[in-house]
């Protein structure tokens, strides 16, 4: 017992040592040994013809049965096989595919026989590729600053946009707008670099030539501005047997500067709406409406309506 034990105070480092060579034969050998086994790989479509779109979406992966050294498939789990199917023309607007294993790409290096593919068949659907050119709207809401107006409509450039895709989606697509901007407090023109949104139904098959637009605001300081002799006009049944008195007013006008200081007599209707002759003496209020839909317009005194004389 004693000898045994001396021995293996003695020799201990070097049964350690062939113990690890051991190990490391085994492991050698059983890398280079024969083995088959499944493998996932990415599942690539490449769509050359230009005249067509892929609507049909495929699965992004395969399972693959490959033949070889166990070291080499050890590397294809850090190294993913690509099956790529490459279609040249689209010869029908369904293709039914069957997968071979030759499509599969291996990585660099890996010596390995692909025995297998699922899934086997593949369906891929196909459309025309269209364009139109769409008009573009804003979702605005302009808030002025007090003392400030909207000077006029906001600007979109470009007004259209071109939209690329598949048939069905651009036949859905006649007008586009952009995603909703709030403008609080605004006291001077403001642009902006707004994001086109696309429907839901066909945002992810559509392509735009242009992803954002500039959006202008036009905002200028209001005045307040007084337009005497204004003629008032009488509207509704037996107008024409009635005339006002006064015969022409006041009317006052808000808004932005350039447009308000541009307002004539002759670009506001200053009416009153009558019923009848029944109506002769009353005191009715004057309507007013400017001509500019960014001017208000406002006659504070009434009228009176007065019968004509035969």
């Amino acid at each position: 017992m004693g000898d045994l034990r001396l021995a293996w105070q003695r020799n201990w480092p070097y049964m350690l040592i062939a113990f690890a060579l051991s190990v490391a034969l085994w492991f050698s050998m059983s890398v280079e040994a024969p083995t088959q086994q499944a493998v996932p790989a990415d599942l690539v479509v490449v769509n050359k013809d230009e005249r067509y779109v892929l609507v049909s979406t495929p699965p992004e992966r395969a399972d693959i049965t490959v033949r070889g050294r166990k070291r080499d498939l050890l590397r294809l789990w850090f190294n993913r096989p690509r099956l790529v199917y490459t279609v040249d023309v689209v010869r029908s607007r369904v293709d039914e595919v069957e997968l071979r294993p030759e499509w599969v790409v291996l990585a660099e290096g890996v010596k390995a026989e692909v025995l297998d593919v699922k899934p086997a068949r593949l369906e891929l659907r196909f459309e025309p590729l269209r364009e139109r050119s769409v008009a573009i709207g804003a979702r605005l809401e302009a808030i002025p600053a007090e003392g400030y107006a909207l000077a006029g409509p906001v600007k979109i450039a470009p007004a259209r946009i071109l939209v690329r895709g598949p048939e069905s989606g651009v036949a859905k697509v006649d007008s586009l707008f952009t995603m909703p901007l709030r403008l609080e407090g605004i006291d001077a023109t403001v642009v902006r670099n707004v994001q086109v949104e696309l429907p839901d139904d066909v945002g992810g098959s559509l392509e735009l030539a242009a992803a954002t637009v500039r959006v202008e605001v036009p905002v200028e300081p209001a005045v307040t501005r007084v337009l005497r002799n204004v003629p008032v006009r009488l509207v509704g049944p037996g107008a024409a047997l009635l005339r006002p008195s006064p015969s022409r007013v006041s009317v006052t006008l808000w808004g932005p500067e350039s447009a308000v200081s541009r307002v004539t007599p002759g670009d506001l209707e200053a009416r009153v709406r009558v019923r009848g002759r029944e109506q002769a003496g009353a005191w009715l209020a004057v309507e007013v409406r400017a001509e500019n839909p960014y001017v208000e317009a406002a006659v504070t005194d009434s009228v009176r309506v007065l019968a004509r004389r035969s």
